[in-house]
């Protein structure tokens, strides 16, 4: 039995314990406290049977003691430890909950034991009582709630009865239904305010009247024996749908729904309806899409197959049979998966399909199909969901479109790019071999002509000197353009990034082509713009084999005039260090439908061009990549 002692005067705990130790019925474990903190503590830590409490303690006195007990161990008993002068605090005390006392003095362990015991089986008893009468008390609340709703049940219900017969006549008359009760020989028996007011009628003129009368000429008949089922089978329910007419001769399509009830002496039919005529009417607009759709698809110039939500054929094109060697085979209704039994071996497809009913585009531009006969083609194909009237997804179609031929002929395509390639690469060595070979016996003719002139001859002697020597740097100047030419188709032509002074590169321009252009009377200027940088960094000898290309075709095709080379900022390039070098001259012009032509190699504007100026027409183009991130432009 574990014990708490709440005693401040350490001899009295010590009777109390020297008491207990004398029990020998049970095993006493005894725990003090001597403050109501403490005791506090020992109540938050462990459960104990029973308490042997001083109420006046150093922090707490009187019944304030017994209820701080209480409340930290409602489930204990306890036994008051009173002074003879304080009986009457631990009587109020066991009014307030405790459950016996004791009066302090000598002790003995069989009077201790008694006391806990009988502390112990009182508040079991008292605990037991209130147990019951608490749950008794619970019970005839609970019955008293049951009867009040009971009582408030039954008020209510004599309203409901009072208000129901209201309530339904004016359920019966509006609602949006046409409710009908007719006896088994077809009279009919009542109709609803809304029902004769769609028909046309007042309600009077249908009851008493054949409900046969409402119907279309040609319904009738299974009107009648539908009826006479109904009647013969009155634990089911019927669904018609059938036509009825109105007053005005208006046909409409209703939904019936027969119910046979017992009447006042015989059964009658309760028959409900609504219009359907447009539902009806859709319906019919939607079969007629629907099959206008498998005409489409089973007409369409392309391998096209439409599958339900369950991957069944719906409508194929007659393209699917003849792609997919399906011969005469009727695949509608079939399941995808049997007409191609490969495919549940294949999850990447089926992951396809699923993707696809949950509203996914899949496509692919190219794509193996292995035939059964293991000969590989190639499709192009797009899988996409088809949605029904409603907006549901409603399966998927498929397109494809055998791509074989296609590839075969990229493929071809792409070797001959190679050769081609491979042609161009080989011009490009030989050329620049041959420029190579040729430039050491050139250089021999040139110097050897230098060394010529340098010598005593006569004006005859001198001016051919000067034309073989002039011809020999002619020709060293094609043989430079060539090996550069060689280069570009090679990829090889690397352009510099050094530093040069513009004025330099436009002087050595003039000056080269100044003689040729005087001797024709032409007079070549050059302007350069004050915004234009004297000082540039990039590629000089490219510049000046563009530019004096472009000034000797100018003077080539001058007769009389001027020639004139400009330079400043292009206007249409932001970007700062963008120069615009324009040459213009007063010579035959291009006509405007050459101006495209002339940029192409080895084009000229005019045939007759070469006879009456010679070259090739290369000049022209001599477009090459300036050192940036974008080519130069030219035109």
């Amino acid at each position: 039995m574990n014990i708490l002692v709440i005693e401040d005067n350490r001899q009295e705990r010590a009777l109390l314990r020297d008491a207990l130790s004398t029990v020998s019925i049970v095993s006493m474990r005894v725990k003090e406290a001597d403050r109501l903190a403490a005791a506090v503590s020992c109540l938050m830590a462990e459960r104990f049977d029973a308490i042997l409490l001083d109420l006046n303690l150093p922090d707490s006195a009187g019944l304030d003691t017994l209820a701080h007990v209480q409340a930290r161990a409602p489930e204990a008993p306890i036994v008051i430890l009173s002074g003879m002068d304080d009986e009457r605090l631990a009587i109020e005390g066991l009014r307030r909950g405790a459950q016996d006392y004791l009066v302090k003095g000598r002790y003995e362990g069989p009077q201790l034991y008694r006391a806990l015991r009988y502390a112990m089986e009182r508040k079991r008893l008292v605990a037991e009582l209130e147990a019951r009468v608490t749950a008794r008390t619970t019970e005839l609340e609970t019955a008293n709630q049951a009867l009040q709703r009971d009582l408030a049940a039954l008020t209510r219900m004599k309203e409901a009865v009072r208000d129901s017969e209201e309530r339904f006549r004016a359920l019966y008359d509006d609602t949006p239904f046409m409710y009908f009760t007719v006896s088994q020989d077809g009279t009919v028996l009542s109709v609803n305010r809304f029902g004769a007011t769609q028909l046309g009628y007042a309600q009077e003129e249908l009851i008493g009247q054949s409900v046969l009368d409402v119907f279309d000429e040609d319904d009738k008949a299974a009107v009648v024996r539908n009826l006479a089922d109904a009647f013969s089978q009155p634990a089911r329910i019927a669904h018609w749908t059938f036509r009825k007419v109105k007053k005005d001769g208006t046909v409409i399509w209703v939904s019936e729904t027969v119910r046979i009830v017992r009447g006042a002496a015989a059964p009658v039919a309760l028959v409900a309806c609504v219009d359907i005529t447009e539902r009806k009417r859709a319906e019919e607009q939607l079969t007629h899409s629907r099959n206008l759709l498998k005409i489409f698809v089973e007409h369409t110039p392309a391998a096209v197959a439409m599958l339900d939500r369950n991957l069944r054929y719906v409508a194929v094109s007659r393209r699917w049979y003849q792609d997919y060697q399906l011969g005469e085979r009727d695949i509608i209704g079939q399941h995808h998966y049997d007409v191609f039994p490969e495919i549940r071996e294949m999850k990447e497809w089926q992951d396809i399909h699923q993707q696809c009913l949950a509203g996914a585009i899949e496509r692919r531009e190219e794509d193996p199909f292995v035939r059964p006969d293991g000969h590989t083609d190639w499709i192009q194909w797009e899988v996409r969901p088809w949605h029904d009237e409603n907006g549901v997804i409603g399966g998927i179609i498929m397109y494809t479109e055998l791509i074989t031929e296609r590839k075969g002929v990229e493929a071809a395509l792409v070797q001959a790019k190679e050769v081609a390639e491979q042609a161009t690469q080989a011009k490009s060595e030989f050329l620049a071999n041959m420029s190579h070979e040729i430039r050491t016996p050139m250089n021999a003719i040139i110097g050897m002509a230098d060394l010529l002139g340098e010598t005593a001859l006569t004006e005859d002697q001198g001016k051919y000197v000067r034309i073989f020597r002039n011809a020999g740097q002619n020709l060293m100047t094609l043989l430079n353009d060539i090996l550069d030419l060689s280069k570009v188709e090679a990829q090889q032509l690397e352009l510099e990034r050094i530093p040069f002074d513009l004025q330099e590169v436009l002087d050595y321009v003039i000056d080269l082509l100044a003689m040729r252009a005087r001797d024709k009377n032409v007079e070549p200027t050059c302007y350069v713009s004050p915004a234009v940088p004297r000082s540039l960094y990039g590629d000089p000898t490219r510049l000046q084999q563009i530019l004096v290309n472009l000034v000797s075709n100018a003077v080539k095709f001058t007769g009389q005039g001027s020639i004139e080379l400009r330079v400043g900022p292009n206007p249409e390039i932001p970007e700062p260090g963008a120069l615009l070098f324009t040459v213009t001259d007063t010579g035959m012009g291009i006509p405007p439908e050459k101006l495209e032509a002339i940029f192409e190699s080895f084009t000229q504007a005019d045939s007759s061009v070469a006879r009456q100026h010679g070259g090739t027409g290369q000049g022209a183009d001599c477009r090459l990549p300036r050192p940036g991130p974008e080519p130069g432009r030219h035109g």
